[in-house]
């Protein structure tokens, strides 16, 4: 029987044997290939790429094997296994080569690949191909659009020269300023103090580079530059003009659309021939030939975005915090630049450069006196009267660092009560940083009636009387308030208060900064720091007895060397006490202001310009200091009288229907509820209208112009005047459009007569000239003055009444235009 079994197991394998061998046979000729799949994607947006090319190549046989890509992106190649070398491209995009990809039989390789957009070709690169600085530029470009010489107008512009004359903020003897010469609290100085670029060294010897002169457009400060040809050569073209400069070209996105940049680009602080310390500029020829696109955001936020730390503005012009940086839109389309001088709007508190007063920087200008379209239109148009877009569209101060107080001294006084506050310098890694307390992200800014005239130290004029709706230039505005401790002459100390036969007017008390600006009103008066037409300290304080006043009560500011501050401010000698201090006690403050002292002293012409800073520092002031909170407000017929603040403008940061929606919600952050109103119980707003000078009208206490209001006959307001000049054949005009609405609601209204008056130019034919004019449907009232030849210069027309319907409305509204 076994030998049976056996017998027919046999016959059964060697019938069922050739079946296996067959379907294992079949099977291994089957598995002599393997599969390569992946997608292909844009490296930038992640979008798949359709119809890429995917293309194989054996490394053994050299075969080619391809196909495209998919709608999703996918693609799949069936492959002899062996080793690849793959090439993905497409149109539009950098090919993309990957080497020793290995295939096995019977398997799947997987390949994704990110394709880089193709390199976006250089503006300049067919035109250019070495960079000499400006002189390579000025081949092409020997003019402006105007047909002005391009060098002077750049070397007379306010991002040259860092200063100009601005007679609606109140400086000392007028003249002309700006960071050149004036200390802003946020860096604490200015760059005249030794501070256009340097090092810090600290204890630990880390090193750190500074200096204003990262962000002005040339090698040295501006009063080193007697004309302009002095300056050709040092001035950066490119820090403002190129699409990709300095450490741009290191981001990933820059590399992956123009390719890397080899050449040095990185600035840092060095020397010149002369041992001098400047910023480096990046003149590298890809720089260069990155120029010609149209002036984008970004160039201007290479310097114009945190103002050296602590968001002088709040709330940067950022995509994600301001409506119209979302919109793409550039600097430039508001900010129209003509000649390379820049306007910066006329309602600007804190910055004295402004170079073209006559320019409309105003929302009105793109949005109309009625820009509300939608629920609540006609209330919230009325609005317009009194109040500013921005009052109402920056409703949060929204970006962390935001300064509110900031201190450069160990110990800070307030002027108010005498007593001290410790605010020692904190060591912030391997430096000292001064004390600071920063807005937490979504504080409200506050609103002040601003009538675009401020003080030397940023506030603003303007109130109730003379708000806009009843003849005057007064509307609310968002600020940023700001409280800054500098360093002072405590040399000044106790004051001119503490003699009560002290003449505030006709006497200067030492340490003051009216001391300060008698013993230097020679240099001053050279270097344009004040009005020509004050010859002498005495005729100014003649002409301006409170400013006499003022700044007698007002201790000489010390300027420091920030380099010095940021290493050193944390010396300590002994155990100080709150007050003034010296070397004795905190030596390394005080090497920081004789360096920024006598910087100050060689830049003017006291020592020669081969002295010491630190050596000739000691003898332009008393040897102690003391720290002070500024700015407060002494003006006794303010509501506001004793607040210690200063008010920084705020036009960025605006907000639209996506963040103060749609409904009448948000207006009642301002203003108060019926309910609320009818229950006469005061509440936290945002607006205090009783400080703000409304009237209370009804009996209710509280005050609200809501409700507190009665209605009249429509009064007529100027909303702004535009000058044109007009070349005839054989004369010359200047029309001068005088835009009048309903100081209430805002509209155009026509049919009021404006009468004014138009000066000019000394010479002038046919000047002064006087004009009655009736506005039209559009509420245009168009004053036309033709001559044979208008005279270079400046010519200002004031309104000085607008009459409706028998009723006159006095005005003293002016504006300038300025004949090249």
């Amino acid at each position: 029987m076994k030998n049976r079994h056996s017998i027919w197991l046999a016959i059964l394998l060697s019938l069922l044997l050739p079946l296996f061998t067959g379907v294992v046979g079949a099977y291994a000729a089957k598995v002599t290939t393997g599969t390569l799949s992946g997608l292909v994607t844009n490296a930038v947006t992640a979008v798949p790429i359709v119809s890429a090319t995917v293309k194989a190549t054996n490394a053994a046989t050299g075969a080619v094997t391809s196909t495209t890509s998919s709608s999703t992106g996918s693609y799949k190649l069936t492959l002899a296994p062996a080793t690849y070398s793959v090439v993905f491209s497409a149109t539009s995009y950098q090919t993309t080569t990957k080497t020793g990809v290995s295939i096995l039989a019977g398997s799947t390789t997987t390949l994704n690949i990110a394709l880089q957009p193709a390199l976006q070709t250089l503006n300049h690169a067919s035109r250019i191909s070495t960079y000499a600085g400006p002189a390579t530029c000025l081949v092409c470009h020997k003019t402006s659009i105007s047909g002005t010489d391009l060098l002077t107008d750049v070397f007379n512009s306010a991002h040259f020269q860092m200063r100009s004359a601005n007679s609606l903020i109140d400086m000392p003897g007028a003249g002309s300023h700006g960071m050149i010469n004036r200390a802003c609290g946020l860096p604490g100085s200015n760059m005249l103090a030794d501070n256009y670029a340097g090092f810090s060294v600290a204890a630990d010897g880390t090193k750190a580079v500074d200096g204003c002169g990262k962000c002005h457009i040339a090698y040295r400060p501006p009063l080193r530059y007697p004309t302009a040809a002095d300056a050709r050569d040092d001035i950066d073209c490119l820090v403002c003009h190129a699409e990709a400069y300095a450490a741009e070209w290191d981001l990933p996105a820059t590399i992956a659309a123009f390719g890397a940049n080899t050449e040095p680009h990185v600035r840092t602080v060095t020397t010149l021939a002369d041992g001098t310390y400047t910023w480096s500029q990046d003149r590298s020829l890809k720089t260069a030939q990155s120029v010609g696109n149209p002036t984008s955001a970004k160039y201007c936020l290479r310097c114009h975005f945190d103002n050296m730390g602590g968001h002088k503005r709040a709330t940067p012009y950022d995509v994600a915090t301001d409506v119209h940086a979302a919109k793409t839109m550039p600097c430039t389309q508001c900010h129209v630049p003509t000649q390379h001088k820049t306007p910066r709007g006329n309602f600007v508190t804190d910055m004295m450069t402004n170079e073209q007063t006559t320019a409309d920087i105003s929302c009105e200008r793109c949005h109309g006196v009625t820009p509300h379209n939608a629920n609540n239109a006609a209330d919230l148009n009325k609005h317009n009267a009194n109040v500013t877009c921005e009052a109402c569209h920056i409703p949060s101060m929204d970006v962390p660092d935001n300064t509110a107080i900031k201190s450069w001294a160990p110990y800070t006084m307030d002027p108010r009560t005498g007593s001290w506050t410790n605010t020692l310098p904190t060591l912030s890694g391997s430096f000292y940083a001064p004390y600071a307390q920063n807005y937490a992200v979504g504080t409200m800014p506050s609103i002040r009636w601003f009538d675009g005239q401020a003080s030397m130290l940023a506030q603003p004029s303007g109130s109730y009387s003379t708000r806009a709706s009843s003849g005057g230039c007064a509307k609310l505005f968002a600020f940023k308030p700001f409280v800054n401790g500098m360093l002072f002459d405590a040399g000044w100390l106790p004051g001119p208060s503490s003699d009560p036969a002290f003449d505030m007017v006709n006497g200067t008390w030492h340490f003051s900064m009216k001391a300060y600006y008698e013993n230097n009103w020679p240099k001053f008066l050279a270097m344009g720091f004040v009005d020509a037409k004050y010859a002498t300290a005495a005729a100014y304080w003649s002409a301006r007895p409170d400013m006499a006043q003022m700044l007698n009560n007002f201790p000489m500011m010390l300027y420091m060397d920030r380099n010095t501050y940021v290493a050193e401010a944390g010396r300590v000698i002994g155990t100080p006490q709150p007050g003034p201090q010296s070397a004795a006690t905190f030596p390394g403050i005080t090497k920081a202001l004789n360096i920024g002292m006598g910087r100050i002293g060689i830049d003017m012409g006291y020592f020669p310009a081969t002295s010491d800073p630190e050596t000739v520092g000691v003898n332009l002031w008393s040897g102690s200091f003391f720290g002070m909170w500024v700015p407060i407000n002494m003006d006794p017929t303010s509501p506001f009288m004793g607040e210690l603040n200063s008010f920084i403008t705020m036009s960025h940061g605006i907000r639209g229907a996506a963040t103060l929606g749609t409904t009448t919600a948000f207006c009642y952050s301002c203003h108060y509820t019926s309910t609320e109103y009818a229950a006469q119980t005061p509440l936290a707003k945002r607006l205090n209208f009783t400080l703000l000078g409304w009237p209370n009208i009804d009996a209710n206490p509280l005050v609200d112009p809501m409700y507190d209001r009665t209605i009249t006959l429509p009064v007529p307001a100027i909303d702004r005047i535009v000058f044109s000049y007009v070349q005839g054949k054989s004369s010359q005009s200047l029309k001068i459009s005088t835009y009048v609405v309903d100081s209430v609601t805002r509209l155009p209204m026509p049919s009021v007569t404006v009468s004014g008056t138009l000066t000019g130019p000394a010479g002038q034919v046919g000047l002064p000239y006087s004009a009655n004019v009736v506005s039209d449907s559009a509420g245009v009232a168009l004053i036309t003055f033709t001559q044979k030849t208008l005279l270079p210069g400046v010519y200002t027309f004031k309104v000085n009444s607008m009459t409706y319907n028998g009723v006159t409305t006095p005005s003293g509204i002016t504006c300038s235009y300025t004949r090249l």
